[in-house]
């Protein structure tokens, strides 16, 4: 009898520590992936004939996957993708920096700022869906 519970005891263990082992593996990027609906804005330099920028406003939703390298999100808009890598809700241009970068504020919303060149800048501000 003291065999049998000493074997279900250590067997109750086992179980419990791969259990427990698994609910460590959750990827904190979990919270932030999803697709978003944003209001954006586009910003365009008439670098040519040295006008005022033009200003275009619109709506899409902009999709934020996990990428296979840790700490690093990627971001779909349009046919565009862009990899950033997210500190502390914070997100940086990967792999070269740049003018890229946003962060996640509240539970659900994202804002984004992306620059092409030096004559237009892309800037979005949504909430998850």
């Amino acid at each position: 009898m003291k065999k049998i519970i000493a074997i279900s005891i250590i067997g109750f263990l086992i179980c419990t520590a791969f259990n427990w082992q698994r609910g460590l593996t959750i990827d904190y990027r979990d919270a932030y992936t999803g697709t978003y609906f944003c209001k954006s804005k586009v910003s365009t330099a008439d670098i040519i004939h040295g006008g005022s920028p033009a200003v275009d406003y619109d709506t899409l939703s902009v999709k934020v996957t996990k990428d296979v390298i840790d700490s690093v999100l990627q971001i779909k808009t349009w046919r565009n993708v862009y990899k950033m890598k997210l500190k502390s809700g914070t997100m940086y241009a990967y792999p070269e920096g740049g003018h890229r970068g946003g962060s996640f504020y509240a539970a659900d919303s994202i804002r984004l700022v992306i620059s092409v060149g030096h004559s237009s800048a892309h800037s979005f501000v949504g909430k998850k869906k």
